[in-house]
């Protein structure tokens, strides 16, 4: 149910976006509304328990994700994202990876992390740099022939839509009510995750009843 949540989420809003762009008769390019965040950061220098994300970590065209490791998984270098940042898989775009980071963290550097210029316009952003077009663009200038990657001077020169101010205001809005409802859900999964696999065992040997994990489950969530 919390996975559905997310994703009609996504769904609806990729649904208003493309409403929004008959109603666009300008058009800006990437590097207008981002600019790419160059902090690289040693695994070892960082609390271990910091979020890393990796791009199996990031779900193919779904705006939100609540899935990450730890940086004390990794040894490398690696890029240093903050809350807001846009995560860009730039590693075969064709996979379709983008989200909104919701905390600070590292990433694999095969992720181009950006940062907003503004604010309040992070929503439309994010739903703009994800669109379609934009990654087939950023996937038709991607260079090498096994692994081909984009690069942050490529994709911050694609042109997206601009409704104007008013409209991207309001539609950024949306975005961000719609993402903190459909990560709070997918964050759930993490606790009824880790609610299952401490009970379970009690529940297979005896040691709890049924309507005693109940009770556990009611109580945390």
């Amino acid at each position: 149910a919390n996975n559905k949540i997310a994703a009609i989420s996504d769904e609806f809003i990729r649904t208003e976006y493309q409403k929004l762009l008959h109603e666009s008769f300008e058009t800006r390019i990437i590097g207008d509304f981002v600019e790419q965040r160059r902090e690289s950061v040693n695994p070892e220098n960082v609390s271990p328990t910091l979020p890393y994300i990796g791009l199996e970590h990031i779900p193919q065209r779904l705006l939100w994700s609540a899935e990450h490791g730890m940086s004390d998984e990794v040894s490398s270098n690696k890029s240093k994202f903050m809350p807001g940042d846009i995560l860009f898989g730039k590693l075969r775009p064709y996979f379709h990876k983008v989200i909104a980071a919701t905390e600070t963290g590292i990433c694999s550097t095969d992720v181009l992390v950006m940062t907003p210029l503004y604010d309040t316009l992070t929503g439309y952003i994010l739903v703009a740099v994800s669109h379609d077009s934009v990654i087939r663009e950023a996937t038709a200038s991607s260079s090498g022939t096994r692994m081909p990657r984009t690069n942050w001077k490529d994709l911050s020169a694609i042109s997206i839509p601009w409704p104007g101010e008013t409209k991207a205001l309001d539609f950024s809005k949306t975005v961000s009510a719609l993402q903190e409802h459909a990560i709070s859900s997918l964050n759930e999964n993490h606790t009824l995750a880790s609610i299952r696999d401490t009970l379970l065992p009690h529940l297979m040997s005896g040691k709890i009843r049924i309507r005693e994990a109940e009770a556990v489950v009611e109580d945390v969530l």
